[in-house]
């Protein structure tokens, strides 16, 4: 297992080596100038934080692997809008992409289970999102809710729930 654990905040680009499978948390941070970044398929992880203040990253090709987008993982990246989540994603940390003006468009894969808190609050340009119709969880707060709970009570709890973790979309505003 090798872990890229820090980058250079001065870097513009970056392609990380094939041996790394895990970028570490806060490995980018504050890297305001990066643009792009080529991350090898064999990475499965990326940490909390990793590309938090990226403001200048404008897209990012996800391995076809990965597993797990942790907490934060891309808040803050405003200019971020080309994202393809892949299929073998099962975690979307709590405010995963938090921020990014830039994203337009999402498509959550059928694996991911867990969509965390405010996962794509702020994402002002968002207008279009894919869900999956057997996630299991969202995250409101420190807690996980079982959807099925939410199909039997009210729709009205539905609702808060996405409000949570899509807050500050259009895509929000269009469903109102």
């Amino acid at each position: 297992m090798t872990v890229l654990y820090k980058v250079p905040e001065n870097f513009e680009s970056m392609t990380i080596p094939d041996t790394v499978d895990t970028i570490y948390n806060f490995a980018f941070l504050d890297c305001k100038k990066i643009k792009e970044v080529v991350i090898p398929e064999n990475v499965t992880v990326i940490g909390k934080g990793a590309f938090i203040n990226c403001e200048s990253l404008e897209s990012i090709k996800l391995p076809s692997g990965l597993t797990a987008i942790e907490a934060r993982a891309f808040r803050d990246c405003e200019k971020l809008k080309d994202v393809v989540l892949p299929e073998t994603l099962e975690l979307l940390g709590e405010d995963a992409f938090m921020n990014c003006k830039s994203l337009d468009r999402i498509v959550i894969p059928d694996n991911v289970n867990v969509l965390g808190e405010t996962a794509f609050y702020g994402c002002t340009a968002l207008s279009e999102v894919k869900m999956p119709e057997n996630i299991k969880y969202m995250q409101i707060g420190f807690t996980k809710h079982e959807i099925e709970d939410f199909y039997e009570e009210e729709v009205e709890s539905m609702d808060k729930l996405l409000e949570s973790v899509f807050k500050d979309t259009k895509w929000l505003d269009m469903r109102k």
